[in-house]
């Protein structure tokens, strides 16, 4: 009974039958409502449409499909299967690595050979052949009478690796998925994070092994790149907990460990500072906007509701404000202020100006950047980076340094020998007569020689 189950774990058809499944799990995801991907809101509204149906999934996992028990179990049999063929193929390739033919083919007639060279060798001996074998990379086995060569002896090895390449990529990419987190959080300069949940905009993705990170850092500098008047790129200057300096941009996030902050947008956080009329502060907030590009955002201080709009190179043209160019080099904002649907003011500002608002003032002390970072931990990155070396490796050993093995005789004339000679190869049938081609020229320069 066990011998039966323990030769079906390993056998083809099983793989093939996770395959199938696996495949079909990921396509529901395609299909069937995702938690990751939706809005909560969105979600919740869907549930309370169809509840009984909703409760099935939740149960099934299904509505986290990557991640569900299903997927899961489906992925431990695909490891236990893909174990127990490794474990069958391990004495298969080591026994053809160490062993050798007890009985040498005649190489005149041996099927299994394709390619076949006859040479006569004037004033030559046995040993003179043995010579010309091995420094073309052969190990000899046998007599002078029948001999068998072979080179690349650990080829077969690489097979081994290359499933062992993919075992830690599959492993890699579960252990990914179990363990990532993914989140977006909002920083000014000058401000600092130290691992809180509370600060992530949204629901971040919590992974189902293991903690959220918790790198802290401050953001010291935010420098657009501009040229041309064009912007081009983004550098972001950040201090870690020991007090080094990192700096991040666009396409080169920044590392701590496992966790990745990847710039992924950048606003304005003005300090807004409302004050009576003797000049007393009242209220006050560093506000992160979400104006880049001409976009307009509101917030709301004092009391007072407040749109805001961006020019990072101000001008004026028929009255009317403009950004003259990409370039942050004469940055103002349009603000307008209302108080119970009434609009009470209206300025472009700059920083260091201010504005009335009926009986108090509305200063705009400096206008700071803000970032918004892509943060995700996960492990099993460096598992996924070994496997893809080990498969590559193992694809170049298997395909260029393939095994080649040649069996001869060597029968004695008055004048010298008469070699015999055929030769097969892995994959290339081609290859066995270049091999040949090329120890014939061996043989003949070193009888020239």
């Amino acid at each position: 009974m066990m011998n039966a189950i323990s030769k079906y774990l390993a056998s083809l058809r099983f793989t093939l039958t996770l395959i199938i499944s696996l495949t079909t799990m990921f396509l529901l995801s395609f299909i069937l409502p995702q938690k990751e991907l939706l809005k909560k809101q969105d979600y919740l509204q869907m549930k309370a449409g169809s509840p009984l149906f909703f409760s099935v999934m939740e149960t099934l996992g299904l509505t986290e499909v990557y991640t569900s028990p299903v997927t899961l179990a489906l992925w431990c049999f695909f490891f236990l299967n893909l174990v127990m063929v490794m474990w069958q193929r391990i004495p298969l390739v080591l026994k053809r690595v160490e062993t050798f033919p007890e009985k040498i083919d005649d190489p005149r007639t041996a099927a299994s050979y394709p390619m076949k060279l006859a040479v006569t060798l004037e004033d030559r001996s046995y040993g003179a052949v043995q010579n010309v074998l091995a420094r073309a990379g052969y190990r000899i086995f046998g007599d002078a009478e029948r001999f068998y060569a072979v080179k690349n002896r650990l080829s077969p090895l690489a097979t081994l690796l290359f499933h062992l390449s993919f075992f830690l990529i599959l492993l890699a990419g579960v252990i990914t998925t179990y363990t990532k987190f993914v989140g977006y959080l909002e920083m000014g300069v000058g401000e600092a994070f130290h691992g809180e949940l509370s600060r992530y905009k949204g629901s971040p993705r919590m992974p189902k092994i293991g903690a959220p990170p918790s790198t802290g850092l401050v953001l010291e500098s935010v420098q657009p790149q501009v040229e041309q008047n064009v912007a081009t790129g983004l550098v972001v200057g950040l201090r870690d907990d020991r007090g080094m300096l990192h700096t991040a941009d666009i396409n080169r996030p920044y590392k701590s460990g496992v966790t990745s902050f990847l710039v992924n947008d950048l606003g304005v956080a003005p300090l807004v500072v409302i004050q009576d009329e003797r000049g007393r502060d009242l209220d006050g907030a560093y506000v992160k906007l979400d104006v880049a590009k001409g976009k307009k955002d509101r917030f709301r201080l004092y009391g007072y509701e407040i749109e805001a709009r961006y020019f990072s190179d101000h001008l004026v043209v028929d009255g009317v404000d403009q950004s003259g160019s990409d370039a942050f080099s004469n940055p103002a904002m349009r603000l307008e202020a209302s108080k119970n649907g009434v609009m009470i003011a209206a300025s472009t500002l700059k920083a260091g100006e201010s504005m009335s608002l009926d009986g108090n003032r509305l200063v705009l002390r400096e206008m700071p950047f803000w970032v918004r970072f892509l943060v995700v931990k996960q492990h099993g990155d460096w598992l996924a980076y070994a496997g893809f070396i080990i498969a590559t490796l193992a694809l170049c050993w298997r395909l260029f340094l393939y095994r080649r093995e040649i069996v001869g005789a060597v029968e004695q004339t008055d004048t010298g020998i008469d070699l015999y000679l055929a030769c097969r190869c892995e994959f290339y049938r081609t290859a066995a007569s270049q091999e040949l081609n090329r120890i014939n020229q061996l043989l003949n320069n070193s009888a020239v020689g």
